[in-house]
């Protein structure tokens, strides 16, 4: 029996949650290698993690999960503490993006 990838729709929501998650991990593991003065190419021989994966994933694009165990320890940062982080942001920018569109009431107005 050969397996084969469903391709699953997803609602649009539920879509573009994932791409905002995708782009607010990327931007955070950016932030924090930044911060600590990590170039590309210093990160990739500690870590074994290629320059052009570390790039992709601080671009947005997923990592497998072996990826992100190793940027993460990499950085010295825990699971719990990345998924904490990323999970207050993706709050905070929904309500944002909740503040920034009108309701229906006040597009009727």
């Amino acid at each position: 029996m050969s397996q084969q990838k469903e391709n699953i729709k997803l609602p649009r929501s539920l879509a573009s949650d994932r791409e905002l998650k995708r782009k607010l991990m990327g931007a955070f593991i950016r932030e924090m290698r930044e911060s600590r003065d990590i170039t590309y190419e210093n990160f990739a021989a500690e870590t074994g993690i290629s320059r052009s994966n570390l790039i992709r994933v601080e671009n947005g694009q997923n990592p497998s999960s072996d990826t992100l165990d190793i940027i993460l320890c990499g950085l010295s940062i825990t699971d719990v503490e990345f998924y904490t982080i990323i999970h207050e942001r993706m709050k905070a920018e929904k309500k944002a993006a909740e503040k920034k569109t009108p309701t229906k009431k006040a597009k009727s107005q």
